[in-house]
């Protein structure tokens, strides 16, 4: 499972359509978590589409992870808190807020229109 991580890694700036479908792979594992965290798996593939100018495909895969991994998941944990920023004016997604009694609480909306 780490490898193929790796690999799908290796591949995202070269080959992005190779290593969405590896990770794709991945996340469909129910073992995933055991070798590789879903947010990191996640985080390359956004990281990857809007580096590759996809930013409709990164914040849909935002959305996707926010549902998987639950509301309450830090993103800056996984994806650069740059293209956060840029997702969030460009695709109308509301800012992230700082919870003083939970930490981070990123209250992710993404107008599907």
């Amino acid at each position: 499972m780490i490898g193929k991580f790796v690999d799908a890694r290796l591949l995202a700036k070269t080959d992005r359509e190779s290593m969405i479908k590896i990770c794709e792979s991945l996340l469909e594992d129910p073992d995933c978590d055991n070798g590789v965290r879903t947010g990191d798996i996640y985080g390359l593939m956004i990281e990857s589409n809007f580096s590759h100018g996809f930013h409709d495909k990164a914040a849909e895969l935002v959305k996707k992870m926010k549902v998987k991994l639950g509301h309450k998941v830090n993103l800056d944990y996984y994806v650069d808190a740059q293209i956060l920023s840029v997702l969030q004016k460009e695709r109308e997604i509301d800012q992230i807020s700082v919870s003083p009694e939970l930490g981070i609480d990123e209250e992710i909306y993404i107008d599907d229109s």
